[in-house]
């Protein structure tokens, strides 16, 4: 807490300071503008005939927090959930009734609530449509990004690929001793023992490590209730045996029956003729066209050096310490 109270102290002096010289350079006034985005509108990926197949998108680091980029004309880019919500809607509102979801995934997994948000939402959507869902799973589909993933009716893997990791972890860096060696003391008062659980700041106290791990079981157990669920009389070994954090290659994973099949965009769509039985469709998607004058970057990118950093240093990534994230050092 010590280190993040610095550091946003530090990134608001620069802003301000940065926002002083801006204002003194254009004679004393500066015009701000926010989130100026143009609408979403669908655009046509792949194929052909009257047939609709709607392509979903699951990037980076699964997350309910949104992100602010830029200084001069700062936009507001959704979060995963918030995205999802929205598509889902905008089908609705729109009238579209697709053939199926192709659930494009590219993730590390995210937040625990934010995983199980958006496999409540596409659960629910397949509901009350009937829709069938194919998972198409790029670089990884781990933890959170495979919790997802269980939403699906068919899980097609590319060859490169990696999935499974189901477990929870609670990233935490203890920097008592580090103060203790400089004189420094957390002096906070609290109404309980327990009020300052698992604290950076003070020694690790084995009773607080119980009631962390207690938190991170349950919601360990209820990641492996939705995997079984989800591959019902398709995983070879118990899942339990499977749900140690690991991840697995692609080939492996269809060995295991954590995916139906190794392929790529092609394979896919394949499994989408077959789920549906259509052999003609059009696929189509949801993109933001941007303006012809912004050279910015439209969205905050999630998926830096490691797969935490858009976490780590957003002012709401304290609200959520536990994580459905492969977190690789």
């Amino acid at each position: 807490m010590l280190c993040r109270g610095l550091m946003t102290y530090f990134t608001r002096w620069a802003v301000g300071l940065l926002l002083a010289g801006a204002v003194l350079m254009l004679g004393g006034c500066i015009s701000v503008p926010f989130n100026r985005q143009e609408p979403l509108r669908y655009v046509e990926l792949a194929g052909s005939g009257q047939p609709v197949v709607y392509m979903l998108r699951i990037d980076g680091v699964i997350s309910s927090d949104s992100s602010r980029e830029g200084l001069v004309n700062p936009v507001v880019a959704p979060s995963t959930v918030e995205r999802v919500r929205m598509e889902l809607e905008r089908l609705e509102t729109d009238h579209i009734r697709p053939a199926a979801l192709l659930l494009r995934i590219n993730s590390p997994g995210g937040t625990v609530t934010a995983s199980d948000i958006i496999y409540h939402e596409l659960s629910e959507y397949k509901r009350k449509t009937g829709v069938p869902v194919v998972a198409l799973v790029l670089d990884m589909a781990a933890s959170g990004g495979y919790y997802v993933a269980m939403a699906s009716d068919s899980i097609v893997a590319h060859p490169t690929g990696v999935v499974g990791s189901v477990g929870v972890i609670v990233p935490a860096v203890n920097i008592f001793q580090l103060l203790d060696k400089f004189g420094i003391k957390d002096t906070s008062v609290t109404s309980g023992p327990f009020k300052s659980l698992y604290t950076p700041t003070k020694p690790v106290q084995p009773e607080h490590q119980k009631v962390i791990q207690a938190l991170v079981d349950d919601m360990y157990r209820q990641f492996v209730g939705v995997v079984a669920d989800g591959r019902k009389g398709r995983l070879k070994q118990p899942v339990e045996k499977l749900a140690d954090g690991r991840v697995f290659s692609a080939r492996e994973a269809l060995r295991l029956g954590l995916v139906d099949k190794v392929g790529y965009f092609e394979d896919g769509l394949q499994e989408v003729r077959r789920l549906t039985g259509l052999s003609e469709f059009r696929l189509v998607t949801l993109e933001r066209k941007p303006r012809e004058d912004d050279t910015s970057t439209r969205y905050m990118r999630r998926d830096g050096a490691s797969p935490m950093a858009g976490l780590l240093f957003s002012p709401a990534s304290s609200m959520s310490p536990f994580y459905y994230l492969w977190w690789p050092n």
